[in-house]
Parts: C-alpha cells; structure tokens; sequence
C-alpha cells in the first residue's frame, strides 16, 4: 500500500528552516497512490497550499509503473525536479 500524500504532509508539517539552509524534500515512489488521498489533483493542490515555497520537491520515480507524469506536475509546482529510474537501467555515472 501506498500512502503518498501522507508522507509529504509529514515532511511539510516541519518547522521552517532557516534561510540560509535550503529545504529539500526528495520523495522515492515505484507505484501509484492507493490509500489515503489518491486523487493528484487534490495531492498537489494540497502539498502547494501547504508548502508556502519553503521545500523544492524532488522526485524520483522507481519502475515502470511509478506515476511519473503526475509525480512530474508536483516537483515543477513546487520548485522541484523529477526523475524516471526505469528498470533495468543502469544509474551509474548519470548527469
């Protein structure tokens, strides 16, 4: 089971960091959403109006079946990038 959303708001409910330290969040997912809040319009909606710009979301997509599209939308909403690990790909000495 996957509960995606939850995650975020745990890592977005930390206190703001100081300005001189730049807030991160990276987030490994290899499946869809499939408990608590699974609709991503609402996940992104949601984790933007929370996050007030105090994170770049930086996500990583694990396989072929990780949402990679919709995990795309939430790191460009949120100042952040995402990347597609496909399976059998060799990650080594990538830029």
């Amino acid at each position: 089971m996957t509960n995606l959303y939850s995650g975020l708001e745990m890592a977005l409910n930390e206190p703001r960091h100081d300005e001189s330290k730049a807030g991160i969040i990276f987030l490994l997912s290899d499946g869809d959403t499939n408990q608590g809040e699974t609709n991503w319009n609402r996940i992104r909606k949601n984790t933007v109006r929370k996050n007030d710009e105090r994170f770049a979301i930086f996500n990583f997509a694990i396989g072929d079946y990780a949402p990679f599209e919709d995990l795309e939308k939430l790191s460009i909403q949120n100042n952040g990038v995402a990347r597609q690990i496909i399976e059998d790909s060799d990650v080594e000495g990538r830029d």
